[in-house]
């Protein structure tokens, strides 16, 4: 099982990214005019710059495949069925001490890299999370504060994304979240996981 989330917001991605390449342009106009403090324009500059090439390497050309696969799989991103007996078994029907939970990160149309790879018999809780607690999920805030000390990875790509899906999982004597953009047959299905 694998899903590839794609960006939600992309408009309003562009125009973040126009804004900050218009604040970089005022800051080198200015500087340019400028007989004093040209310096804090020219800083105003480097800063609107180093914030549009964030924007777009990260949130328009970075891209993540989330991965439900087998441990004996060494394949990336995965497979999504397993043979036994020459009967077709989809992966879901696995126990989860088989199964890992991998993310593949790649920019652009260069090839992914496995960037996550944890077993699924180490997930703890799978829980939705909002920017705000409504309608039976938790606040990102609130998941942090009942896991303390959790290390906190992001693999989300929508820069305004109002809900994704934390994982956590038990990594020797810590706390590991994963935070991602899952599907519906994902997000379903590791949240039924937890026994």
């Amino acid at each position: 099982m694998q899903w590839r989330p794609t960006q939600k917001n992309t408009s309003s991605l562009t125009v973040l990214m126009i804004l900050t390449g218009l604040i970089a342009a005022v800051g080198y106009i200015a500087g340019n005019m400028a007989d004093r403090f040209t310096w804090l324009f020219q800083l105003i500059c480097i800063g609107g710059i180093v914030a549009m090439l964030y924007l777009l390497v990260r949130y328009h050309m970075t891209w993540f495949v989330y991965s439900i696969r087998t441990k004996s799989d060494k394949t990336v991103p995965g497979i999504g069925t397993v043979l036994t007996e020459d009967m077709p078994m989809h992966i879901t029907h696995l126990p989860k001490d088989m199964l890992d939970f991998a993310v593949v990160r790649g920019q652009g149309r260069k090839n992914g890299v496995l960037e996550c790879l944890l077993g699924l018999e180490q997930l703890v809780r799978a829980i939705p999370v909002s920017e705000k607690s409504a309608d039976g999920t938790v606040s990102l805030k609130d998941a942090r504060k009942k896991y303390p000390g959790m290390a906190l990875y992001d693999y989300t790509i929508t820069l305004f994304r109002r809900e994704a899906l934390l994982l956590v999982f038990l990594d020797g004597e810590r706390y590991v979240g994963i935070l991602i953009e899952a599907g519906e047959d994902m997000q379903y299905y590791l949240t039924h996981l937890q026994s």
